[in-house]
C-alpha cells in the first residue's frame, strides 16, 4: 500500500503498524524524496488506484467515511466514485502502480 504522505498527515502508526504486522507492504508517496524536490510539496501521489489479481483493478475515488456517503449533512450532496476495470488495461494500472512503489522506495514489491 502507498499512501500519499501529505493527504494522511494524521494517519495513525498504530494503523501503518497493524497492515505491516498482517504481512502488507507499506511506504508513504516521500514528497521530498531528493534533492531536486526537497522544496515541493506539492509533489504528491493522491491516486487511488488497487489491483487485486492482475485482471481486475480499481481506479478513481476510494475515500472512506459517511461523508462520502451522502450522510454527512455538511458535506453532501459529495460523493466518492471509482471504476472496476477488468481485462488487459489492468495492466497498465499495475505498472503505474508498480513505476509509483519503486520511486518512493526504491524497490520492487516481493
Amino acid at each position: 500500500m502507498l499512501y500519499d504522505e501529505v493527504g494522511s498527515k494524521g494517519l495513525p502508526k498504530s494503523y501503518v503498524d497493524e497492515l505491516r504486522a498482517a504481512g502488507v507492504e507499506v511506504s508513504s508517496f516521500k514528497p521530498t524524496q531528493g534533492w531536486r524536490n526537497r522544496f515541493q510539496i506539492n509533489f504528491r501521489n493522491h491516486r487511488k488506484m488497487v489491483v487485486v489479481d492482475g485482471e481486475t483493478g480499481w481506479v478513481g475515488g476510494h475515500n472512506v467515511g459517511d461523508e462520502y456517503l451522502g450522510l454527512d449533512s455538511e458535506m453532501t450532496p459529495w460523493r466518492d466514485t471509482h471504476v472496476r476495470i477488468v481485462g488487459p488495461a489492468v495492466l497498465q494500472l499495475q505498472l503505474a502502480i508498480l513505476g509509483d512503489w519503486y520511486w518512493a522506495t526504491r524497490t520492487i514489491p516481493g
